[in-house]
This record gives structure tokens, sequence and C-alpha cells, in this order.
């Protein structure tokens, strides 16, 4: 009886083990590049995240790729010129595993208490993850005929990427300012505004 009892203890044991395996990854960054560090499973394979950027700040007030603020009637305008207007940021990729699967991009803003009420929040930015950047007009315009635009760019970047087993490739983030999702004192100032921005990968 207790044979039995200690056998069924250790299948509980195992069986729940793996209903919360998962892959976990934390993000550096240092003086030259920022990078993820990834932990594997046996559930599901790891993808490296290697990003060339030589600071955590993406995007500044006075930087040389200024953020363009686009209103949400620009987001509604059947034919707006989303190409000409994004800021488009590499992400080089590579999945070093046997098997093929699917990187979900995402782009997190973190408060920057040096910069006070000029700190840029996640409602500052608008983005689209894209295999291509020529994707951004034909994309945007079918995102356009969906019932509510936002919700339908964060559905489409939740499909994320595929990526190949034991390849590399390079993916594209078409970032605006939605001047709309400002504060009123950032409005006032939008040219100084500045954010913290992390890449994530899920």
């Amino acid at each position: 009886m207790l044979k039995k009892i200690f056998l069924l203890s250790i299948f509980i044991i195992v069986a729940f083990s793996s209903i919360v395996t998962g892959v976990f990854a934390w993000f550096t960054l240092n003086d030259e590049s920022a990078s993820v560090n990834p932990f594997n499973s046996a559930v599901k394979p790891n993808v490296e995240l290697e990003i060339d950027s030589e600071e955590d700040t993406i995007y500044t007030g006075d930087h040389i790729d200024d953020l363009v603020y686009i209103t949400n009637t620009d987001f509604q305008t059947v034919g707006f010129d989303f190409y000409g207007y994004a800021t488009f940021y590499e992400v080089a990729l590579s999945n070093p595993t046997d098997f093929a699967t699917i990187a979900r991009v995402s782009l997190q803003v973190h408060y920057a208490a040096e910069y006070g009420l000029l700190s840029g929040g996640q409602a500052g930015i608008k983005y689209l993850v894209l295999e291509d950047p020529n994707m951004t007009q034909g994309i945007m315009f079918q995102l356009q005929s969906m019932s509510n635009i936002y919700d339908a760019m964060t559905a489409y970047n939740a499909q994320g990427i595929e990526i190949a087993a034991n390849s590399s490739t390079t993916i594209y983030i078409a970032i605006w300012g939605y001047y709309d999702g400002l504060t009123q004192y950032q409005k006032d100032n939008f040219h100084s505004i500045i954010y913290r921005v992390r890449i994530a990968l899920g």
C-alpha cells in the first residue's frame, strides 16, 4: 500500500512539473549591446534575441531617428503614408535549435525617472512587427478594415514570426509616436519626450 502511495505521489509531482515548465529569459544591457540570456526547457526550443543597440534609450527627442507623431485621425485615414512616417528598428533573431519556432516580439516602454514628466509611456507609441518593411503599407491598409485598428495591430504582432531551425533572420519594427496617447504636458513638449524602450521576446 505504501509503495502504491509513493508511486502515485511521484507521478503527481512529475505531471505538475511538466505543466508549469516554460521558457524564461532576462534582458541585459551593457555599453555595446543589448542581449537576452535564455533558459531552456524540454518543452519548447529557445530563441536567442540579439539586438544591436548602444543604450536602452532607443528614441530621444534629439536623436537622429526622431520619432514622428501621428494622430488617431491619421491611423483611421485610408491611404495614409504609414511607411513614410514610421521609424524602423531592426532586430536580429537566431534560432540555434533543431526546431522551427515562433518568435513574438514586443516593445516595452519603461518609466525613466530622470526625465520626469517627459518620460514617454506605452500609450505614446504604436508599432508593427514585420518580416519586411515594404509590407508596412499593405498590412496597415488591411488592419484599417478591422473594427479597431489598434486591437488589430496588437493581434497581428501577437501572431509572431516563424524562425526556421538553425537559422537567423532580421525582423523590422515599424514605430510611430501616438500623439493622442500623450498627456497634455507631453503634447505641449512632444519633441522633448524620451522613451526608454526594451525589446521583449515571447
